[in-house]
């Protein structure tokens, strides 16, 4: 997998989590681990393992990212034909959120020390998914606030079936570091006047994106030196795709003519409307 840490901040959320991601001038370090063998319970956090990034008052974040891969053996009934559902389960020390495809389906938010939990901490909500054999995209928002610290991502196998597992880890091999490349917005629009800035709207077709950016310019091609970035917003994580998503641009005054792209984007590529 992909771990992305930032030392320094200690965000408790997806949205600040993919809000911090999309600002390039945050200092961060990148690495890799093999889930779930390497660097996922740490024995010290006094700055994020193997980094020189210092972590004040042992506070820091992580992103982890990548690809889980299911084989039919994970999701086929034993008729060979029905798709059973799957759950995933996060476990962290401290908080934690974990989405697959775009959706949200398990957290511990204010999580301390390392335990099992489905959507909405210990005890929560299972959300079972129903995914085709295949890769699906993922990622795991960790953060850290003192004491110990960790990661793992888990799962139940043919959830509410005869066939159901246990929460077991998911095995080293089910893993890949990259993510796919998100889908481009489409439907953008841009309704404004003079004074009252401008309010765009716009799909979501990703399952993948971890922000978008919303970039302003007076030319066309969004040609060098005219395009200014007036937002960035967290990625939605609602619903896999198909979620309608706004922004408000307060710093269009209208008095000239202004065009709009959005940027879908995570570690691992962009789409631009």
């Amino acid at each position: 997998v992909s771990i992305r840490y930032y030392g320094n901040q200690w965000w408790k959320s997806p949205q600040q989590n993919t809000t911090g991601f999309a600002q390039p001038d945050l200092t961060h370090i990148d690495a890799t681990a093999v889930y779930p063998n390497d660097n996922v319970i740490y024995a010290t956090d006094k700055n994020p393992p193997g980094t020189n990034l210092t972590a004040n008052g042992d506070n820091w974040s992580d992103m982890i990212t990548g690809q889980v891969i299911l084989s039919p053996s994970d999701v086929l009934n034993t008729d060979g034909v029905t798709i059973d559902p799957i759950v995933f389960v996060n476990n962290t020390d401290d908080d934690g959120y974990v989405l697959v495809d775009g959706q949200l389906v398990a957290s511990d938010p204010g999580g301390h020390g390392q335990q099992d939990a489905f959507l909405g901490g210990t005890g929560g909500t299972p959300i079972p998914l129903t995914l085709a054999a295949g890769n699906h995209d993922f990622v795991q928002f960790h953060s850290e606030g003192g004491g110990g610290a960790g990661h793992i991502l888990r799962w139940i196998l043919h959830y509410g079936t005869a066939q159901q597992t246990a929460i077991t880890t998911i095995p080293a091999g089910k893993f890949l570091t990259t993510m796919s490349t998100p889908a481009a917005v489409t439907g953008l629009t841009a309704v404004g006047a003079v004074g009252t800035g401008a309010v765009l709207n716009w799909t979501d077709n990703s399952g993948s994106e971890l922000a978008f950016q919303i970039q302003r310019s007076t030319s066309p091609t969004f040609a060098a030196g005219t395009v200014l970035t007036v937002g960035t917003l967290p990625a939605n994580d609602a619903t896999q795709t198909g979620a309608a998503m706004t922004f408000t641009d307060g710093g269009n005054s209208g008095l000239q003519a202004t065009y709009y792209r959005v940027i879908a984007l995570n570690f691992d590529g962009s789409s631009t409307s």
